[in-house]
């Protein structure tokens, strides 16, 4: 039986047969200038064939499908810091979790969820709530300046969920090559402290930070289950139940013209849901209204009741495109992170501040690329105002504490 659909009244079209038809339609313009860059040294082509690695192709699609939960996704939101009344908003309007900070007012309900940097603070939480759900991720708090050092004894105890975040380091510039590596090295660590005292985890939520690249969110969505898998693997960890949860990046909100944040967070969520993850989290277009919040909640429903996004498991399985792209992805994440390794890990390279000079140059060059029109960013260099610029913000901590990572955002005066 023919595994394609026109294959039996079409004849096959060859590499050099498109390229042919390409380069005879572009009337003289150059073939390279179709090509655009992942990173400083991978090249996107135009165009794929189902060439490459056609039997991983659908080992991939079989991984994917077999960890999803459900076609949809849990909506969830980020309540850290706003008012309470915003939780009883929230909670009617189908919000599946809602995510607070341990120095926030809580609720006993079971949709909730609490970030956890210490201890003491798990202590005084746990003996007032039963119902919430407890998650601590403590190199993201480290990294943030939230805590004085990194406590991996926390991941230790009963009652807390282990949760790791690519954020920071998305937020301040790393690509999406060096922010998965960046991840995974973070779980390595956790995993290696865990097993260094006979612990298992049952439960681990991922935290991912989606851009404006379309494409590179849906295939950095896919990638992440294989390279997941196979970390877990070399841990022999099979029964753990894993949470993908895509966040939409904050690193490319506009300051001024706030409402040019929906359309951005709009494709950031499409992005994410079509690369299958199990929950989205989408950020307020401004610093946190009321409006911004109903707003966020309201495209992902627009997202799932308009749009029918939740109806297929793994929408993009097949596309040639899409496929090479997560295959891209899978080797130079897992190249990246095995580097990373090999110079002793995550911690070492946070102390030291390799890690946060890496990240400055990459925020730094791809700023440098928007004002030379190199990339493009619309609002900021195409179809934007007179006076508009790309500038970079950059908060540390006061005391300027050489593992802190800065608070880098692309702001934008438009």
């Amino acid at each position: 039986m023919s595994s394609s659909l026109f294959e039996s009244e079409f004849d096959a079209v060859t590499n050099q047969e498109w390229m042919d038809k390409i380069v005879k339609d572009l009337k003289g313009a150059s073939y390279e200038k179709l090509n655009w860059n992942l990173d400083a040294n991978t090249i996107i082509h135009p165009f794929y064939t189902q060439e490459r690695n056609k039997e991983f192709d659908t080992t991939i699609h079989q991984e994917i499908v077999s960890q999803l939960k459900a076609n949809s996704w849990l909506i969830i939101q980020d309540l850290k810091g706003a008012p309470k009344d915003e939780i009883e908003k929230a909670l009617a309007s189908d919000v599946s979790i809602i995510q607070r900070s341990e120095k926030d007012e809580l609720l006993n309900k079971s949709s909730i969820s609490c970030e956890i940097t210490s201890k003491e603070s798990l202590q005084s939480i746990r003996s007032k709530y039963l119902d919430i759900k407890l998650y601590t991720d403590p190199i993201k708090n480290w990294i943030e300046g939230n805590t004085q050092y990194v406590d991996l004894d926390l991941l230790l105890e009963n009652d807390l969920n282990l949760s790791i975040s690519s954020s920071p380091f998305h937020n301040a510039g790393a690509d999406d090559i060096l922010e998965l590596a960046l991840l995974l090295s973070s779980l390595n660590e956790y995993l290696h402290h865990l097993r260094s005292h006979e612990k298992t985890p049952k439960e681990i939520n991922i935290e991912v930070a989606i851009g404006i690249n379309f494409y590179s969110g849906v295939a950095k969505l896919r990638s992440l289950r294989i390279l997941l898998k196979k970390l877990l693997d070399a841990y022999q960890l099979n029964g753990v139940k894993i949470n993908i949860i895509a966040s939409t990046s904050s690193y490319y909100n506009s300051h001024c013209d706030q409402h040019t944040n929906l359309l951005r967070h709009t494709t950031m969520g499409l992005s994410a849901v079509l690369g299958a993850c199990d929950g989205l989290k989408i950020s307020p277009f401004d610093n946190g209204s009321s409006l911004s919040y109903r707003m966020a909640r309201n495209i992902q429903h627009l997202l799932k009741e308009e749009a029918y996004i939740d109806k297929v498991q793994d929408m993009m399985a097949g596309s040639y495109f899409i496929e090479e792209l997560t295959l891209t992805f899978i080797d130079k994440v897992w190249e990246s992170f095995r580097e990373m390794e090999d110079r002793e890990g995550l911690l070492k390279g946070l102390k030291s501040g390799e890690i946060k000079e890496v990240l400055n140059q990459q925020h730094q060059q791809r700023v440098k690329g928007y004002n030379a029109e190199e990339n493009t960013m619309i609002g900021v260099n195409k179809f934007g105002l007179a006076d508009e610029n790309v500038t970079k913000k950059t908060k540390v901590s006061e005391d300027d504490r050489p593992w802190v990572l800065p608070s880098i955002t692309l702001s934008t005066t438009i």
